[in-house]
């Protein structure tokens, strides 16, 4: 309902709330009980809507229209068959509205070839204005997520008027949605031929090229944008993130800026400039922006947790530690939080609490290949060997192009004194790392020549 229509029907909408109360005796024609109902099913009220149209058919009980509106309210209120016998009743089947719910129905009640059925008989008996029937029809399959078909029907619009933008505009929605990404992307392109300063397609096509990596054509999209409107601040936001991707950090720290200066809630943009800066290494700047975004959102998890990895990065392992609990505080699934405060704890030597937050960590996600890898690392420090290797085998099942696994894994079986597997696994560690061997031995200094001999045999029997 546009803002001249809602203007309107608040009026008429007091003066029957009057009514109901008393306060008021009027008389409503059937036109104003219609607007009431539209006024409260765009609000959501549909026992108000209800309640306005029983009020219309006791004024004017044979209403054609307002059975409409019944119908249009039992959908709304998701009563679908009581919608669908609503309209089976109408003496008029072929009103438009009235074929528009019935297609609806259906489409809801996944009657999909009846609802196609009608859809193509409300095309064939009308002879004016068919691209924006077919639109219209597309909204109701849309409404159900049923692209394929509102592509049918678009396309069908398409063909009758290849110059209607709204419709080109669903099209291309369908498109994206069907993941028909090609054919999205030439949908907005006609749109941009028909009118190339239609800001929101080339916002589309941006949104598009960044989801594909594209990120050089993804700042020319924005770049029209900006150029058609220069004060568009959710364009400045996604320019941003293009330049972050980028790792085009002072770049992207100027598109954030610009879109702060025009944004009422500034602390995800602070959180975002904060991240640049992180990743610029000067931690002071990271830090501060992440306070400002915290002082704007208090529980903001995010900025804690980037106040915490600077403080990390800056060595000051036991100031990171309250932001931490902080941040584990906002959450119930916190499981990075976990992970940098197992880092500072390690760093104090305090090895039990590290390890103790590395498996809170790995209980609410355990599918964390290079934490697995810490926490084994932190377990061999603990000589807790046979943990370690559970760590390591549990990492290499979740992925096998970690670095060093290898090499860890045969670590822990030489600590465990099995030394076969110890040789299995550093032999695969020595094809993927000339450097594999000899980290080994700086880590088991202690079984060098006991390994060596294993190796001079084998070779040996190879031979």
């Amino acid at each position: 309902m546009n803002d001249y229509l809602d203007e309107n029907a608040a009026e008429i909408v007091r003066r029957f709330e009057q009514y109901l109360s008393g306060e008021n005796p009027g008389y409503f024609d059937v036109e104003e009980l219609e607007t009431i109902s539209e006024y409260y099913l765009h609000k959501g009220r549909t026992k108000d809507s209800d309640r306005a149209i029983d009020v219309g058919l006791r004024l004017h009980p044979a209403s054609n229209e307002l059975q409409i509106k019944r119908a249009k309210t039992y959908l709304a209120a998701g009563e679908i068959h009581k919608a669908l016998a609503t309209l089976e009743r109408l003496p008029n089947t072929n009103d438009y509205e009235a074929q528009l719910l019935k297609i609806d129905a259906f489409s809801k009640l996944n009657r999909n070839e009846e609802a196609e059925v009608l859809a193509d008989h409300l095309l064939n008996n009308n002879d004016s204005d068919l691209d924006n029937i077919c639109l219209d029809i597309a909204f109701v399959f849309q409404g159900q997520e049923k692209f394929r078909i509102a592509e049918k029907f678009l396309l069908t619009g398409d063909k009758i008027n290849p110059y209607n933008i709204d419709l080109l505009f669903e099209l291309a929605y369908c498109q994206e949605r069907l993941e028909q990404t090609e054919k999205a992307i030439d949908t907005y392109s006609r749109i941009l031929d028909i009118d190339p300063y239609m800001g929101e397609a080339w916002f589309n096509l941006g949104q598009i090229y960044f989801v594909q990596k594209k990120y050089e054509k993804a700042i020319e999209a924005y770049d029209y944008c900006l150029t058609i409107d220069k004060y568009d601040s959710l364009v400045w936001l996604q320019k941003g993130h293009v330049h972050f991707q980028l790792k085009q950090y002072k770049e992207a720290i100027k598109c954030y800026t610009e879109c702060k200066e025009n944004n009422v809630e500034k602390w995800q943009i602070n959180t975002f400039i904060g991240e640049c800066y992180e990743k610029l290494e000067d931690f002071s700047t990271a830090i501060l922006f992440y306070q400002y975004s915290i002082e704007e959102a208090p529980d903001n998890y995010d900025g804690y947790i980037g106040i915490a990895i600077c403080m990390l990065e800056g060595d000051r392992y036991q100031e990171s530690i309250p932001i931490l609990e902080k941040a584990i505080s906002l959450r119930d699934d916190a499981y990075d939080a976990y992970v940098y405060l197992a880092e500072a704890y390690s760093n104090l030597e305090e090895l039990e609490k590290s390890a103790s937050a590395y498996q809170k960590s790995l209980e609410i996600e355990p599918l964390q290949a290079d934490t697995l890898m810490a926490y084994g690392n932190l377990l061999m420090d603990m000589s807790r060997y046979q943990d370690a290797l559970d760590c390591y085998l549990k990492a290499m099942e979740l992925d096998q192009s970690l670095e060093h696994v290898h090499l860890m894994l045969a670590v822990a079986y030489a600590k465990l004194e099995d030394y076969e597997n110890a040789f299995d696994y550093l032999d695969v560690a020595a094809t993927k790392n000339s450097k594999a061997i000899e980290m080994f031995f700086e880590i088991c200094p202690e079984i060098s020549n006991l390994l060596t001999n294993l190796l001079t045999k084998r070779t040996n029997n190879n031979k």
